[in-house]
């Protein structure tokens, strides 16, 4: 590249600067040099001064050997021993204490830098091994018996490293933030071990195992943060914790999939020469002329063009191309193809006329450069560890995806709203222009990578004045001001680290009012405001726009669920049990606020599941005990077996066939109708050499209905018109049939 050249002797940086550094201090090994205040500070927080001449062998013979795994650390050991003349066991206990202190300090400094820089802990590629370096460290202070907090070093870190790096002082607040969020989630998780392991070890026995798999040691390590050796204190099975534990969890976390460009499933004519891209000329070219240099299948390449084709979270550019519908532009390689309706008529070399879809156009510019205000007001509301974890501008919304260690509160998101939508009402102006990479990073630094890192020497730049700069290929405006209003519609956490924005802006926000203002109208709520109909919606767990529908179905379970508790209450009464009065709690829907009366349905609906299966369960325990009185005298003897037939109301097929099973002995078969509103349900239990699916067949023919089963059990239905009838009129001839 311009500006390098290749040194007269190449060489490998092998880290020798750190030793320099060790051999200039004089210390036992290279922790002690470079740890300063930090190590002193946690030495005297233990009261712990190990042997120098002991960890000066130690270290001297760890730089020797490569220390992977469990067993290289016994070898290590075993070897160090002999040296000195003591036992493994003497110098285990010497040399433990300085080995966490040392962890300790080298995670929280790792930790420190890579908060610094934007990495949020999560389950998720670089976020893991921030995570995994908290939980290490906590394991290290544990071991110490040290009850200092974790973001308490950290914070020592930032204070002894501060005068070499400013920006750790000026990011201190969030990154204290994030270590103390993450630590009460591990010692909550902790809190909670031995239910979590139980489970697991309940799965493992059903699979008749009697020890823990190193799978499900790293599901519980990864998914819950419980370490191996916690899962040991815990576990009720045998574990046996591999000495290589911890590299097979980093292995699964440095599985990356390379990335690969998006195959579009074109093939271009080979030798195209590379498409002239007019819309970074001019981004508010409406028509324009242009000659076509290839047409293939429904596509046409042209020698220039001001369509953007889709990329960077941008969709495609649409229009027209002489009169054709154009409707979709993507670059493959140097060279971008247009998709078009209908390319007959159109040659080589012909000239056309192409008229962009200005609407849709400007609604894309408004959604882009909302993106990049919103990026710049999300870090400043939440802090500078927020970086652009993806996101995606279409003509009806805009989204943009973050990192953040939590969701969003309503507080945070109007912040957000008001911080951007200042910006756009200051009209700062939006700078455009291709630089050299290294002049980039040097004048911006790496922030400008907010959608990962772009490719080629030169780079196009979108510069937001004195608020964001990032490196991005999308369609701007000149000025903030251009972009009208931005609304956040919602924020959702997408997965661990990362939080979701979705909003809108121009024409796409006037659309949004528009459909609010239809969900309050078919709600018949047009007085309350947008927040109100949000709290309603987080009521039900729906999004506004299904709220009507929504409430629509709760109000009829409400009157259908009233209604089944007044027929059970009734039932129950009828089957000889006390009388209940739960459905005269439910005389009318809430009503009057809309909110209250929201929170008020929902309660209620809640209430009346719970009391619906309270109700259930009473009828059920009374059948069960009718039917056994009616085994025991009441029955009909068919050859020597019992058969007793009965009709109960309100019960489900699930319910009547538990009442079957429970109450059918051997030789005995129950033949059990029930009525629910208009329709029958019918199962038939035998336990006897008759079989159950010939009677249930029989008596579901004649309710117009059918029936299943086997020579056990047989479920069936119809109408409940003629159920009583049937069931009382039958005999045992058909019974044996």
């Amino acid at each position: 590249p311009s500006g390098r050249r290749n040194m007269d002797m190449q060489v490998v940086d092998t880290g020798y600067g750190l030793v320099g550094v060790w051999l200039s201090q004089g210390t036992p090994n290279a922790y002690e040099a470079v740890f300063g205040d930090v190590l002193e500070r946690l030495k005297k927080e233990v009261d712990v001064e190990a042997d120098k001449t002991i960890l000066a062998e130690y270290s001297k013979m760890a730089g020797m050997m490569n220390i992977e795994s469990g067993s290289d650390m016994k070898e290590l050991r075993q070897k160090v021993a002999e040296r000195i003349g003591i036992t493994v066991n003497e110098l285990v206990k010497e040399i433990s204490p300085s080995e966490n202190l040392y962890s300790v300090c080298d995670h929280t400094r790792a930790l420190t830098f890579m908060l610094n820089d934007g990495v949020v802990p999560s389950n998720v590629k670089s976020g893991y091994f921030a995570r995994l370096l908290i939980r290490r460290g906590l394991r290290s202070l544990k071991a110490l018996g040290l009850e200092i907090p974790l973001d308490e070093i950290v914070s020592w870190q930032i204070d002894y490293l501060g005068g070499y790096f400013n920006e750790l002082k000026e990011n201190k607040k969030d990154i204290l933030n994030i270590v103390e969020i993450e630590e009460k989630r591990y010692h909550k998780t902790v809190e909670r071990g031995g239910q979590i392991i139980g489970r697991v070890d309940d799965r493992v026995k059903k699979e008749g195992k009697d020890k823990l798999g190193v799978g499900d040691m790293i599901l519980l390590y990864d998914t819950h943060g419980l370490t191996p050796d916690v899962v040991k204190d815990f576990s009720r099975l045998r574990v046996d914790i591999p000495d290589d534990f911890y590299i097979q969890v980093s292995a699964r976390h440095e599985r990356v999939v390379e990335g690969k460009e998006e195959v579009k499933g074109i093939e271009i004519p080979p030798d195209l020469k590379p498409t002239i891209l007019g819309y970074y000329e001019d981004s508010e070219v409406r028509e324009f002329k242009a000659k076509v240099v290839s047409v293939f299948d429904n596509f046409i390449v042209l020698d220039k063009t001001y369509f953007y084709p889709s990329g960077g979270g941008q969709e495609t550019d649409y229009g027209t191309i002489n009169g054709r519908g154009m409707v979709s532009a993507e670059k493959i390689g140097n060279v971008v193809v247009h998709r078009v309706e209908n390319t007959a008529g159109l040659n080589e070399g012909d000239e056309v006329d192409c008229r962009m879809d200005w609407e849709r156009r400007l609604q894309l510019m408004q959604h882009h450069t909302a993106t990049h205000i919103l990026n710049g007001a999300a870090r400043g509301v939440l802090g500078n560890h927020v970086w652009q974890a993806g996101a995606h501008k279409s003509e009806e919304m805009g989204r943009l995806d973050i990192t953040h260690y939590a969701g969003l509160k309503d507080s945070e998101l109007s912040r957000i709203e008001d911080l951007a939508n200042k910006i756009i009402r200051e009209a700062r102006g939006v700078n455009i222009s291709f630089m050299q990479r290294n002049e980039a990073e040097r004048k911006y630094g790496f922030r400008i990578y907010q959608g990962g890192a772009v490719p080629g020497k030169e780079i196009r730049i979108v510069d937001i004045r004195d608020w964001d700069v990032e490196a991005c290929g999308g369609m701007h405006f000149s000025s903030t001001g251009k972009v009208g209003k931005i609304k956040l519609i919602r924020a959702k956490r997408i997965q661990d680290g990362v939080v979701r924005l979705e909003f809108r802006a121009g024409k796409a926000l006037a659309r949004y009012e528009d459909e609010i203002g239809g969900i309050k109208a078919k709600m018949d709520y047009s007085g309350i405001s947008e927040d109100e109909l949000k709290e309603i919606a987080s009521v039900f767990s729906v999004q506004m726009e299904k709220l009507p529908e929504t409430l629509d179905r709760f109000r009829r379970e409400w009157k259908q669920q009233r209604d089944e508790i007044r027929r059970l209450e009734g039932y129950i009464i009828n089957s000889g049990g006390e009388r209940y009065v739960l459905g005269s709690k439910y005389s009318q829907l809430p009503s009057g606020d809309p909110v209250k009366a929201s929170n008020k349905l929902f309660e209620q609906w809640k209430q009346q599941q719970k009391e619906l299966g309270i109700l259930r369960g009473k009828l059920k325990d009374l059948i069960i005990g009718r039917l056994g009185d009616r085994f025991r005298g009441e029955f009909v003897d068919v050859e020597g077996i019992k058969v007793v037939a009965d009709i109960v109301y309100g019960m489900d097929v699930r319910n009547m066939t538990e009442i079957a099973k429970s109450v059918v002995e051997e030789n005995s078969v129950l033949i059990l109708g029930s009525v629910s509103g208009e329709k029958a349900n019918v199962v038939v239990y035998s336990n006897s050499k008759i079989k159950a699916e010939g009677i249930a067949r029989d008596i579901c023919t004649k309710l117009g209905g059918g029936a299943r089963g086997d020579g056990r059990l047989a479920i069936g239905g119809g109408s409940a018109e003629n159920l009583e009838e049937i069931i009382a009129g039958l005999n045992p001839a058909q019974i044996l049939k």
